[in-house]
């Protein structure tokens, strides 16, 4: 019966590494002659057959007690020798290593016993060929595969973790740079590109994920997310000329004006109204969740009615007058010129001129026979400067 012996043959070796084997009959025989130094003396004084034939004595035939108790030991390692290299069967025993004690990082330890096919049983309860360590301690498998048993035993220290911190998310505005910098690890590495320490400029909101490296070897994770606000749109101021100029932003919220770059103060909506035409550069910036646009293309208002600009000269004459005035100018260089006449509710009566203008002068007449008697104003927008002033139309009567 190939099983039986089989079978046999694996008891045996499993005997031979535990209660039979060498070193275990030696320690019981040692063991034994511990208790007997007494009687042996008196069992040899009463038969003095020591170093004597009694058969089946072994050869050369020992004279001490000492050596009956050596020869015995040789006799039986001898006996046990012979079963083994006669013992029937097949050697099925499996071999089990899980390696050496050792520590390892947290997460990163399975403990194989191998001998797929088998039958385990761990130390810890579970019936797998693996299992994954999360704590330090004594870990021991026992495998049988057919019957044939094996058995090894491993110390697991689990080294400390790794402490990581990547910072507290963040909100930043969009082209603003920042800089991240994890703390409480030896070494770091980014998702990203991104480089301990090294400003950037992120695009657009993303979570960045830093991997640490501690004194023990062991790697963490963090994370953080950088949330990016988009900027409010470039705001376009246009200009209404009624009573009173006003400037008027197509931004509804969120808006400050500036004069000559300085805060008008309180002046936080969409329009401005500029008093008695003040002279001076005005610009909106737009300001939403915290970010602010870039600023508005400047508008230039220069109060009246006669000017000399160190790019335009311009006079309109008459001013008061009846039917008809003309608007002479004097071009500093080439540049697209519009120049529009409105009422005093802003509302544009007439475009004069909206075209490409050579350097040098040009003189427009207005018509304002069909005209009620009263307040205009002129603007006239030279490339990037713009120039108001008032005009009264009398009673021709």
């Amino acid at each position: 019966d190939t099983s039986f012996t089989s079978n046999l043959k694996c008891r045996w070796i499993e005997l031979r590494q535990n209660i039979f084997s060498n070193a275990a009959i030696n320690a019981y025989i040692d063991t034994t002659v511990s208790l007997l130094s007494e009687a042996q003396v008196r069992h040899f004084t009463k038969w003095p057959i020591l170093g004597v034939y009694t058969w089946p004595n072994p050869s050369p035939i020992p004279t001490s007690f000492a050596g009956e108790i050596s020869a015995l030991k040789a006799w039986i390692q001898a006996r046990l020798s012979w079963m083994d290299a006669n013992m029937p069967g097949f050697n099925n025993i499996p071999t089990v290593n899980l390696g050496h004690d050792t520590a390892f990082c947290p997460n990163q330890i399975i403990l194989n016993a191998g001998n797929a096919g088998s039958s385990y049983l761990w130390s810890t309860g579970d019936t797998s060929q693996t299992i994954t360590v999360h704590l330090s301690g004594i870990y021991s498998v026992l495998v049988n595969r057919n019957g044939c048993k094996n058995r090894d035993t491993i110390v697991v220290t689990i080294k400390p973790v790794t402490d990581v911190f990547a910072g507290n998310d963040t909100t930043i505005c969009q082209g603003n740079p920042i800089t991240l910098n994890a703390t409480e690890a030896v070494s770091y590495n980014w998702s990203d590109g991104v480089a301990q320490g090294v400003s950037f400029v992120p695009t657009s909101t993303h979570q960045y994920i830093v991997t640490a490296h501690g004194a023990n070897e062991c790697i963490n994770k963090d994370s953080i997310l950088v949330t990016v606000i988009p900027l409010p749109s470039k705001p376009i101021v246009s200009v209404v000329y009624a009573a009173m100029d006003t400037l008027i932003s197509n931004a509804a919220m969120g808006n400050q004006w500036y004069k000559n770059g300085i805060i008008v103060m309180g002046e936080n909506g969409p329009r401005l109204v500029v008093s008695s035409l003040v002279t001076g550069t005005y610009t909106d910036i737009v300001t939403l969740n915290g970010c602010s646009s870039v600023p508005s293309d400047a508008v230039n208002l220069y109060a009246g009615i006669e000017n000399q600009k160190p790019n335009l000269s311009f006079e309109v004459y008459p001013n008061p007058f009846t039917d008809q005035t003309s608007i002479s100018y004097n071009l500093q260089y080439a540049r697209h010129v519009l120049i529009s006449i409105y009422d005093i509710t802003g509302r544009t009566i007439k475009v004069l001129s909206n075209s490409w203008q050579e350097m040098g002068e040009h003189r427009l007449s207005f018509d304002a026979t069909t005209l009620q008697s009263g307040v205009y104003y002129y603007c006239i927008k030279a490339g990037e400067d713009i120039y108001t002033a008032k005009i009264v139309k009398l009673d021709n009567h």
